[in-house]
């Protein structure tokens, strides 16, 4: 691989994200770092996320289709509970293969289901390889540590309908 170069988010081979640019620009491989901008993650402004630091991500293609990201990001989102802000500090570092059509990567995917495999040919960026592992990181959202406590205990309280499909195994057919 080369020397660590700084790249932009639409620098060729990156916006799109295409296998075949990324192999002809960096065919030994490439290690890069790049800064996203909030605007350019929209999908994360949409699902009222936002971010509390410039976004660094660290980024290295092997040049043979796998691409490595590591990234940290602080976002803000509302609270679960209480619907007031919570901040949460993410760290990630996914890796994906590359591949140029969607039957491939799904192929890729159906053999080992331990590997993450995205199409080029949908015309992704790299911004949002990025909010795709902040929303998959983040779950269903984020709570406050009090208000998540509530939750938990909320959410083990006894089911009824669990008494009841207990009482109706007990019935003896007639």
């Amino acid at each position: 691989m080369t020397s660590p170069v700084v790249l932009c988010p639409n620098s060729d081979g990156l916006l799109p994200l295409s296998l075949q640019r990324l192999m002809e620009r960096f065919p030994h491989g490439v290690k890069a770092s790049l800064t996203i901008a909030e605007p350019q993650l929209s999908r994360l402004a949409e699902a009222s996320i936002s971010l509390l630091e410039p976004l660094a991500v660290s980024m290295a293609f092997d040049g043979q289709g796998q691409l490595e990201l590591s990234f940290h990001a602080v976002v803000r989102s509302d609270c679960l509970r209480c619907r007031k802000p919570v901040d949460r500090r993410l760290e990630l570092s996914p890796a994906v293969l590359l591949f140029e059509t969607a039957q491939e990567a799904d192929s890729a995917m159906m053999s080992d289901p331990d590997v993450d495999a995205i199409s080029t040919q949908d015309q992704r960026g790299i911004a949002e390889l990025v909010e795709d592992e902040i929303f998959l990181e983040m779950g269903h959202g984020f709570a406050h540590a009090e208000c998540q406590a509530t939750v938990e205990a909320q959410t083990n309280r006894p089911n009824p309908f669990q008494d009841l499909a207990h009482l109706l195994s007990m019935k003896k057919p007639s």
